[in-house]
């Protein structure tokens, strides 16, 4: 990944895998709050990550949920519908590439929209690059190294960050992009 941390588009679509990404470490959720960074996801999301049946939950995936919940309760994540039009004027069911109806709609919200998507998906982050353009497109990664550059998160924030979104994600550790976006965001702060 290469981003420039003084860029962060604070108003995201943010997808399933973002959304559990940024709520697995309540440290970095709490400074992307304080940013002023706003969150809206798509009923989709919303059924995926919160309503959607698991086979296998686990004790950090209700974790998850609760505070995906609670974020949605006070107001910090706002639900956007689509109406099936939407994914069909942009023709995204052609090129699915096996993304799931999350990482769809909140491209087809984007572009409808003209707001920034945000995901963690590799897949989905290529399909949105095309649709909506590489300036359109965040992670949670860049969110966490602007957040360092701005002095959201301070330096003792890093370990804590990294530690809280271990302990909770499993299915994609994102460790060694933070501490990419660490170096970045300090070498950004030493240019300044």
């Amino acid at each position: 990944m290469s981003f420039n941390v003084k860029k962060f588009h604070p108003h995201n679509i943010i997808d399933s895998c973002a959304i559990q990404n940024v709520l697995s470490s309540l440290t970095l959720y709490s400074a992307s709050l304080q940013a002023r960074c706003g969150f809206i996801c798509t009923g989709f999301v919303h059924y995926e990550c919160v309503v959607k049946a698991r086979n296998n939950s686990t004790l950090e995936d209700k974790e998850i949920q609760k505070r995906f919940t609670t974020a949605i309760e006070r107001g910090e994540v706002q639900i956007n519908s689509l109406d099936i039009e939407d994914l069909q004027d942009i023709q995204m069911l052609e090129n699915r590439k096996k993304l799931g109806m999350g990482e769809l709609s909140s491209i087809a919200v984007a572009k409808k929209y003209g707001q920034v998507f945000m995901t963690d998906d590799m897949k989905a982050r290529k399909l949105g690059t095309t649709i909506l353009g590489t300036e359109r497109v965040q992670t949670t990664p860049q969110l966490f190294g602007w957040l360092i550059f701005g002095n959201y998160l301070l330096d003792s924030d890093k370990d804590r960050v990294i530690k809280e979104h271990e302990s909770l994600e499993k299915r994609i550790p994102l460790t060694s992009f933070f501490e990419n976006l660490y170096l970045k965001a300090l070498e950004a702060k030493c240019m300044k």
